[in-house]
């Protein structure tokens, strides 16, 4: 079995196929509530002077570190930069300024909602749940019902191949396709061709689960963890399950009493998500190599590599 998958490269690299850079105005999107723009390409523009027929955008690096010297320039909705940009991109910003835009807009609105229930109702609007963790197991449980769980075990040829498999989410949804492919050139054998055969139906071509529904490429929140942990925490204070209703409604309500501490946090920008060490450390790698690839310092065949290094079973 081994023999049919000795070959590790995956074919024509996908990292150096340039991508057409889009850009999006968000309003609200800057710490004061003005407009932002953001590139698709991970990188972010406060205004600088706005002409009659025209818009010049900076870039919001800007400190005393770093001085990027990119200036946007918008004439009827076309996007020209001056040159190039002195730092990393940030793959998946445009989601987090969307999400921070909302959050300033919605919390003082909704003066009786937990200032958590925003936040998850706001999360709710760009996160799948299904991200990347679903996927992953669903297909290990397949590896396993055709009999690949020894082959894989000993982390050999098997092993790298479906490492690599189970890390397609983490590339940006347009390489997954086109990834994929290259790797089911390379399933020679039955055992895994059915396992490749599931992934097509139920991931790469179901009417339900599109491909950028579940590719997790630069997203800081890629589980339902959070939600998981409000539910968990909830019920810790609660003490017991089946609660009677006067005692849920008393719960409710001390839950409610923090609203207005916790909304000036999060309009604030103070209210922050906690993370335990593994988790922030897993991230940093994961930024980092997305960081890579998208600078086109890393292939895609690496990329796959690093990421099934750190996600999957082992």
């Amino acid at each position: 079995m081994n023999s049919s998958l000795t070959d590790e490269s995956i074919g024509d690299d996908l990292s150096t196929t340039e991508a057409i850079v889009t850009y999006k105005v968000v309003d609200n999107g800057t710490e004061r509530g003005k407009r932002k723009l953001v590139s698709s390409d991970g990188h972010t523009f406060t205004m600088k002077r706005q002409n009659k027929g025209s818009t010049e955008w900076r870039c919001s690096i800007r400190n005393k570190t770093t001085l990027c010297p990119v200036i946007i320039k918008e004439r009827v909705g076309t996007y020209n930069a001056n040159t190039e940009h002195s730092h990393a991109a940030k793959p998946g910003i445009l989601t987090a300024v969307k999400i921070q835009a909302e959050l300033k807009v919605k919390a003082p609105m909704t003066l009786f909602e937990p200032a958590q229930n925003i936040v998850d109702n706001i999360l709710a609007e760009h996160v799948d749940n299904r991200e990347p963790e679903a996927s992953i197991q669903a297909v290990w449980r397949k590896i396993q019902e055709n009999g690949l769980q020894t082959a894989y075990s000993q982390k050999d040829a098997v092993y790298k191949f479906f490492r690599k498999v189970l890390a397609l989410p983490f590339l940006p949804a347009e390489h997954i396709l086109p990834t994929f492919n290259k790797l089911e050139e390379k399933a020679t054998t039955d055992q895994i061709k059915v396992v490749m055969k599931y992934i097509m139906d139920n991931w790469l071509t179901s009417n339900i689960w599109t491909i950028p529904t579940w590719s997790v490429f630069g997203r800081t929140i890629r589980t339902n963890n959070d939600v998981e942990g409000w539910h968990n925490r909830i019920n810790q204070k609660a003490r017991k399950g089946n609660l009677q209703f006067y005692l849920l409604i008393s719960l409710l309500y001390k839950e409610a009493a923090q609203l207005p501490t916790q909304m000036k946090m999060v309009s604030e920008g103070k209210l922050r998500r906690h993370q335990k060490k593994q988790s922030r450390t897993t991230q940093s790698k994961l930024f980092q190599l997305w960081n890579l690839y998208t600078s086109q310092e890393i292939s895609t065949n690496q990329l796959l590599k690093r990421c099934g290094g750190i996600y999957g079973p082992n």
